[in-house]
């Protein structure tokens, strides 16, 4: 879609700002509200009528310095977190902004001179937006700090919480725990840190809480009812892994500064009902993590008038819309004038009861102005013919099997994509002729 923009005379604006320090502060919409306490904090949240205790707080950990000499005396580095000790609070109070109009309504939050925060509940959205801003992290009392965002709820977790693999299925985890052998942690904190690519999840009976991140993080919950995601590390020395210097990376004589984004995700953990709260996770992760690219170009050669009648203002290649849990993953050229071509489907098994169920695609009919003439399924990278390929048979004396041909229920162009599955296909379109 295209869009002109134009500068307009200043106008009266119906956004209000306000700075408070008191115990009445709140932003929300029809789904939802954020309750702030005197002291500046995030406290509750309000969904479906129901208040739930909810706190969220940066805190950071002391990094270790080891003689990195024996396996449990390294030092925090660049690839492995070891803190010295428990955490520790950044401040008491936090100064606060409230900023409300008709689209947003955001919380500004200062912590201190090095930490500050914006809380956004946009119109319309069931989710919290909340975008940090994190660093220089001082270094002059001579200690490495590794920073965390902590989220406390009053979800009864038992331990239990899932992080996603790659933005796929999600994989549950369970606090000083592992399936396969009995578990001695010296260091309880780092030994229940896990990678959170996209999400991280606690739920009990009746509520589920989920965190998406914006890139790669570490992650926990050392308590039931939280979460936590490390925004940020500046460490003094080395861990002799490979690096040969601390991870203390400066720019202008001083240390970096992190800004990123965390979604939060409130609502009933039961799946009896459509959409659930998982489902709208993965919509919702879907479109932060692979947003539309926006183009701008100069428009002093042309008027809205102009625009209006001589420029395409929408235009799609589909010619009809995908389910809502199938995804076109790729869409490339490649050799001898084909096409390589990714659906992908956006939920695991068992999600929700509408979405987590195979999705049937007619791709002769899914592109606008172009016949699919050919369509011959690859492995998933692309790389050879999916019937020419062979995976090894793990515990089954090591025999070679040949990957069984998927059938598209005698439909060449008709393509079943089953709960996270990807499907790789090279296709040959010809232009349709206009008549």
């Amino acid at each position: 879609m295209a869009y002109y923009v134009s500068k307009e005379e200043s106008k009266a604006s119906s956004s209000s700002a306000e700075m408070r320090q008191d115990d009445n502060v709140s932003i929300g919409n029809e789904h939802l509200t954020v309750h702030f306490d005197e002291n500046g904090f995030m406290s509750s949240i309000t969904v479906q009528g129901e208040t739930h205790a909810l706190k969220q707080n940066f805190l950071y950990y002391d990094g270790a310095l080891g003689n990195n000499e024996e396996f449990r005396n390294r030092s925090s580095g660049a690839y492995i977190f070891r803190p010295n000790g428990t955490e520790k609070t950044v401040t008491d109070v936090v100064e606060i902004q409230v900023v409300k109009s008709d689209v947003v309504q955001e919380v500004h939050q200062i912590f201190n001179e090095w930490i500050s925060q914006v809380i956004r509940v946009y119109a319309g959205q069931e989710h919290v937006e909340l975008e940090w801003l994190v660093g220089p992290i001082p270094i002059d009392d001579g200690i490495g700090k590794e920073i965390i965002s902590r989220f406390e709820s009053d979800i009864k977790s038992d331990g239990a919480f899932w992080t996603d693999s790659n933005g796929r299925e999600m994989l549950r985890r369970v606090r000083n725990y592992r399936e396969t052998w009995e578990l001695d942690l010296a260091e309880p904190i780092p030994g229940n840190y896990y990678p959170v690519t996209t999400k991280i999840v606690i739920e009990d009976e009746h509520q589920r809480l989920s965190l998406l991140n914006d890139r790669a993080q570490g992650g926990s919950s050392l308590v039931d009812g939280q979460l936590e995601l490390m925004v940020h590390r500046r460490l003094l020395r080395d861990d002799r892994f490979g690096v040969g210097e601390a991870l203390n990376e400066t720019q202008f004589n001083t240390g970096l500064v992190a800004r990123g984004k965390h979604w939060l995700v409130f609502g009933s953990s039961h799946i009896d009902t459509t959409p659930t709260q998982a489902a709208k996770e993965r919509f919702l992760q879907n479109k932060v993590h692979l947003p539309s690219w926006i183009f701008v170009t100069a428009s002093e050669n042309f008027s809205f008038d102009q625009y209006l009648n001589e420029f395409e203002k929408n235009f799609t290649f589909l010619a009809n819309p995908l389910p809502p849990n199938v995804h076109l993953l790729t869409m490339e050229p490649w050799k001898d004038d084909a096409v390589l071509v990714r659906f992908e489907h956006l939920f695991a098994k068992d999600e929700d009861p509408q979405y987590s169920v195979p999705v049937q695609i007619d791709v002769q009919d899914l592109f606008a102005g172009v016949d699919v003439i050919s369509l011959r399924e690859t492995t998933l990278a692309g790389n050879q013919w999916k019937e020419e390929s062979k995976r090894m048979s793990y515990g089954l004396g090591g025999k070679e099997q040949t990957s069984p041909k998927q059938r598209n229920n005698n439909d060449q162009f008709l393509v079943e994509v089953k709960p996270m599955e990807i499907r790789t296909f090279v296709a040959h379109f010809e232009r349709k002729l206009k008549i």
